[in-house]
């Protein structure tokens, strides 16, 4: 009977072993998960910092070539105006030679 409860200690002791180590290694891979999640986000959020820099980056282009766009309509239409003019006098100068 001795030898049995030798034998159920040290299997004890051993499972407690083997348990306490199991619990150390999932312990060490929950933090390894937090720590590249921790990584994940970083890098997470320079990408999302770099991606709105270029955002504001392309509107404030977008809108000065829209400025400009509109400034050169602006001029085009003037132009073409002041074309129509001048053709409708020079036709109304060829209509009637002095």
């Amino acid at each position: 009977m001795l030898v049995l409860l030798i034998g159920v200690t040290a299997l004890s002791a051993t499972a407690k072993t083997s348990i306490q180590g199991t619990i150390g290694w999932a312990h060490r891979c929950q933090r390894e998960v937090e720590v590249g999640r921790e990584e994940l986000l970083r890098a997470t959020q320079v990408d999302l910092q770099a991606a709105i820099y270029d955002r504001e980056r392309l509107n404030t282009q977008l809108q000065t070539l829209n400025k400009d766009l509109d400034i050169a309509r602006r001029a085009a239409e003037t132009a073409y105006r002041s074309k129509g003019q001048l053709h409708g006098h020079y036709v109304a100068r060829a209509a009637h030679p002095a």
